[in-house]
Order: structure tokens, then sequence, then C-alpha cells
């Protein structure tokens, strides 16, 4: 669908929420979803207003629900969901999502680290492990990576069919990188994925992300070694890199960080990567 088809359809659901549009459109990935800050022009008070399409046949109901069922979620800083609707247009499936206005900008417009930005402090990680913290506690049936998923990818990359070790799985956000991190309260955007991962996923997939800001990489390597030299931490990295280089050979994202990903593969390989017995 073209952009100016969803602008459209967006500024008559802001009609008919009777709130004025404020600022710019941003789409999301493969333009599957179109939002913007909206508000009440009485009083100011402003949302957030998203609009995802998805085709009938290829609907990913985990991740059509995820936004949705991460309502439940306490103790994360995040957007909360005010309401949602659903419909049907141009053969195509639509979900309204009204929710909390976040004022606080994103690290990044493009999820890679900005080379020109300081590394975040010592507070701003403190707020981030907090929150992996509580979303690690929270039980869920969903899955964001599956066993299946990780062993396959990191056997790709390898090119071997030895099996990888998998030891803890903790409830994670399956999307994270600096585009949907904030500046300074470091609050978590875009829920559509989350759900159960091996431990060390959300760290590994922020290490990779940075691998072109070195002295950023050394922070996240030192500040999660727990997390990302364990047996099942090391999978999680591997399956990160093979993750975005994927996504660099199939769609020509972000590949200006295939240099790093490719060395960071070899970095773990040499040091501390173990596979199962």
């Amino acid at each position: 669908m073209k952009r100016s088809e969803l602008e459209k359809i967006f500024l008559e659901i802001v009609d008919q929420l009777d709130k004025s549009l404020v600022g710019d459109f941003s789409f999301g990935w493969g333009d599957k979803s179109i939002g913007a800050v909206i508000e009440v022009s009485a009083t100011g008070e402003k949302t957030w207003l998203k609009l995802n399409v998805n085709d009938h046949k290829k609907l990913n109901e985990r991740l059509w629900a995820g936004e949705i069922l991460a309502s439940d979620i306490s103790g994360v800083l995040k957007p909360h969901v005010i309401t949602h609707f659903d419909f049907d247009r141009y053969g195509c499936k639509f979900r309204c999502i009204e929710m909390t206005f976040v004022d606080d900008p994103v690290i990044s417009s493009n999820c890679t680290y900005p080379l020109q930005h300081c590394i975040p402090s010592g507070d701003w990680f403190r707020s981030l492990d907090n929150s992996l913290k509580a979303l690690g506690s929270v039980q869920t049936t969903r899955i964001g990576y599956s066993q299946d998923l990780v062993q396959r990818r990191v056997q790709e990359l390898l090119g071997t069919n030895q099996q990888c070790y998998f030891d803890r799985w903790v409830t994670s956000h399956c999307d994270l990188h600096w585009g949907n991190l904030t500046q300074h309260q470091c609050i978590l955007l875009d829920w559509e994925g989350w759900g159960i991962a091996p431990s060390g996923t959300d760290q590994a997939f922020l290490l990779c992300y940075s691998v072109n800001n070195h002295a950023l990489k050394k922070t996240i390597k030192s500040r999660y070694s727990e997390e990302l030299s364990s047996r099942t931490g090391t999978t999680a990295t591997l399956f990160a890199c093979a993750e975005l280089l994927r996504m660099i050979d199939l769609y020509g994202d972000h590949p200006e960080l295939g240099p790093g990903l490719r060395q960071l593969v070899e970095d773990v390989l040499r040091t501390n990567f173990n596979t199962a017995h």
C-alpha cells in the first residue's frame, strides 16, 4: 500500500477521534505501519496513534497482538495502550492503537547508534537493566525467538550441523535497538515481537547495533559480560549477528554494520562459543 493511502486513512481516523495531527508521520519497516503524535485541540493533550496494516493471508498473529498484550507488563518503562480497534479496507486488515505519548526522543532514527552521540550514562543503563530484569520475570507463553529458529540461523551462519546450547530462556523485548530506546528516560518502544528468547538476546542485539562505535561496544560487552559470555549468551550473540547479516543480504538493511558483525562473529568463535554435547 502506498504511503499516501496510509496517510489518508490515518487522517480519517484522527478526524473520527476528534483530534488533530501534530508533526510528521513516521513509517515502520516495510511501510507496514504509520504513526504520529495527535492531540486534543482544546486541551493540547497529546497521545501517539499508530496504524498497523497487514494482508489477511500473511497475518502474523504473534506480531499483530504483541503491543496489545504488552499492556499487562509492569515494571518496565514503556508506553501504555489507551484504546485500539480493528477494521478492514482494500483487502487488508488494519489495527489502530492509541498509546500514551512519550515526550522523549529516540536515540537513533535508524536502529544503529549515532557516532556523534556520547555513550549513555550509568543511570541510563541502570534504567535499562531494571526494565529488562522486570521483563525477564514476566510469565508468558509467547515465543519471541524459537529454539528451532535460533539453531537454524546459527547453523547457517557457521555452516555446521552442530547443536547449539540453551540453558536459560527469559521473556525479552526481541527488537532492542537504538531506535526503540529513548535518549533520557530509557523508555522501551515497539512491542510487537516480545516473548521468550534465549537469555542474553536483547543485550546481544544491542551489541550488534553498536559494532561501529568501539567505545560503546566495549561498554556493552563489559556491562553485560555475564549475559553475553554464558554458553546461551554466546549462542544468542551469534544468532543476533546472523539475523542482521541476513537482513543485509536480503533487504540491504544497515550494510554499514556488515564488517563489524563479521568481526564480532570471529571474536565470539575465538573466545567463548561452545556447542552442546
